[in-house]
């Protein structure tokens, strides 16, 4: 970090450089300066792929000229993720949402048109009932649907040549290990993502709340599959 902040001194508007500083704060539990610098990280980028934050500002300023209701996506991920920081539990990449993010948006959505108005209020759409048509849809998908959207991703990630940055990548810490178990449950690779909770339980055996918690979200998200099958697997490894 002594290092990183000499070389902020020297250029500080170095994307790679702000999210170095801020994997380790993020590290040391100084969550807050993390996330600031990983926002710094993406405002610099010089090939920016997620909405910097002038765009956000122009487009919450417009909203409110024109009195234009505004669902804010970001704001919305980052409550439900710990400490404020999403990452691998609710985007598949670097920008795009899983499958229960877009759920979750469209459910803000319909939220706000109610507020407005523009459909009842007072209507209701049962758990039971809205978990069954998410498992409809998603056994539409075919049984190739989140085996494909890996490949892509991994297309992806190539042409950005994210293989530069690997090692830094890897995950170091209980919650990491967490949302690449998250990750890759989001792709259909359920193996993948029981090594990844195994090595989470290894660091903190209190993982195994979270664990549990992600898969009563699996539930709602219509992958009741996949749910029991993480549950299984946690009973299986003495996990409570």
């Amino acid at each position: 970090m002594e290092l990183y902040r000499k070389a902020e001194k020297i250029d500080g508007d170095y994307a790679l450089l702000d999210w170095r500083i801020a994997r380790i704060l993020d590290r040391l539990d100084k969550k807050s300066e993390a996330s600031e610098y990983y926002l710094k990280a993406r405002d610099h980028d010089v090939c920016p792929l997620r909405t910097p934050k002038r765009h956000e500002m122009i487009l919450d300023r417009i909203a409110t000229e024109t009195r234009t209701p505004l669902v804010d996506a970001a704001a919305l991920f980052a409550l439900k993720s710990p400490d404020g920081i999403p990452g691998n539990n609710w985007y598949l990449d670097h920008v795009h949402p899983t499958i229960g993010g877009h759920q979750k948006l469209a459910q803000a959505i319909a939220a706000q048109l109610g507020e407005l108005g523009l459909i009842s209020k007072t209507a209701t759409w049962p758990e039971v009932q809205r978990r069954e048509a998410y498992h409809r849809q998603l056994q539409q998908l075919g049984a190739n649907y989140l085996a494909d959207g890996r490949r892509r991703v991994e297309w992806l990630e190539s042409w950005a040549r994210r293989e530069r940055l690997l090692d830094e990548n890897l995950p170091k810490d209980t919650r990491s290990f967490l949302h690449l178990g998250f990750r890759r449950l989001d792709f259909g690779d359920e193996e993948g993502a029981w090594e990844s909770f195994r090595e989470a339980l290894k660091r903190d055996a209190r993982a195994a709340s979270l664990v549990k918690e992600h898969a009563q979200e699996l539930k709602s998200e219509g992958r009741e599959g996949a749910a029991g099958e993480l549950l299984r697997q946690l009973e299986a490894a003495g996990a409570r």
